[in-house]
């Protein structure tokens, strides 16, 4: 089984830190009609998911301008615990009845890479010395 069967298709890319938190963006729109279900499905999701060990932060979001759009912004310890996470019973169930409300699917999850941000404080007390 490779990498990606492993995940349900969601891409654990070969260069991540795997001991590093992974913070994941699902972008999800539900069918014409569909979005109050969608809602309700994402909120018993959010329920089972916050309750797994492994998981950091999951938050589900509805988009102001777009009421068929939503989001799930989530955050496990490791790539190790992610993975863990697909396998649970509601996970799997979760994604068999996605399907039924949302076009959307395993290319709309993304795993979010932190932009390292140089430390300026070095910088900034230069700057800020009078001359």
């Amino acid at each position: 089984m490779n990498a990606q069967e492993h995940t349900g298709g969601v891409v654990i890319g070969p260069t991540i830190d795997r001991s590093a938190p992974r913070p994941i963006l699902a972008i999800l729109d539900a069918k014409p009609g569909r979005e109050q279900e969608l809602k309700d499905i994402l909120i018993e999701l959010t329920q089972r998911n916050r309750e797994e060990a492994g998981c950091v932060t999951f938050i589900p979001y509805a988009a102001d301008r777009f009421p068929h759009r939503f989001y799930l912004y989530e955050i496990f310890n490791d790539a190790d615990s992610f993975e863990v996470h697909l396998g649970y019973d509601h996970v799997k169930h979760f994604r068999s009845v996605l399907g039924s409300v949302s076009d959307s699917g395993p290319a709309d999850v993304v795993q979010l890479i932190e932009i390292a941000i140089p430390d300026t404080t070095d910088k900034e007390q230069t700057n800020n010395v009078d001359h």
